[in-house]
């Protein structure tokens, strides 16, 4: 999930020189950035749900780049906008985890919570997280989102680096306003391969035989 937030790590620099481009009718998705190979995509679905596309190709092996997405419990550790994450205990054995964004005054923060999924192939992985009724009870601090939909893929080819997918559908609630949702997933969503780069550049470092 990636909304505007306050998180000092979110590298906004890469935003620049990206094109913006203007609004679209629901159901269109419409190219909210793009830069040296890196696509932002976004649309409102007939359902009010908003969607964001993001595709790219990153320059660390797609091992890498697939390990850092399978460790589910580090997300925190290096995804923009997240400041709560956390698992959340299931007898069977599920990977559930509950997470909380930050929302600029006078809006709510938002929190849900969603259930991981992995698959494997080989051709690369993908990884998908879907809303659940578990975890902590909702709050009055936070409004809850109990619609979300997310998908990590990677794609094994002949090109160096490794292309990567990210897909997410969510129903925000409450009163945010769409341009505030755009603006929020253009600068995220243009750092999210970024730090997804980053991350599996430096598990990359950590291979054994790997020259330091």
């Amino acid at each position: 999930m990636v909304l505007k937030s306050t998180d000092s790590r979110a590298p906004f620099v890469v935003l620049v020189g990206l094109t913006v481009l203007v609004a679209a009718p629901a159901g269109a998705w419409k190219l909210l950035a793009e830069k040296a190979g890196t696509r932002i995509e976004h649309q409102k679905d007939e359902q009010g749900r908003t969607e964001l596309r993001v595709s790219g190709r990153i320059t660390a092996p797609c091992a890498d780049a697939e390990a850092v997405l399978r460790d589910i419990q580090s997300y925190d550790q290096w995804m923009p906008g997240v400041h709560v994450w956390r698992r959340i205990p299931d007898a069977r054995g599920r990977e559930i985890y509950y997470s909380r964004i930050e929302l600029p005054f006078p809006f709510s923060d938002r929190d849900y919570v969603v259930r991981y999924d992995k698959r494997a192939g080989p051709q690369g992985v993908a990884i998908t997280a879907q809303s659940v009724r578990a975890g902590p009870e909702p709050t009055a601090s936070a409004v809850r989102m109990t619609d979300v939909f997310s998908q990590w893929t990677t794609e094994r080819d002949d090109a160096p680096g490794c292309l990567v997918r990210y897909w997410e559908r969510s129903a925000i609630g409450g009163m945010v306003p769409d341009w505030m949702v755009e603006k929020s997933f253009a600068e995220e969503a243009a750092g999210l391969l970024f730090a997804l780069e980053e991350r599996a550049q430096s598990h990359h470092q950590t291979r054994p035989g790997v020259a330091r």
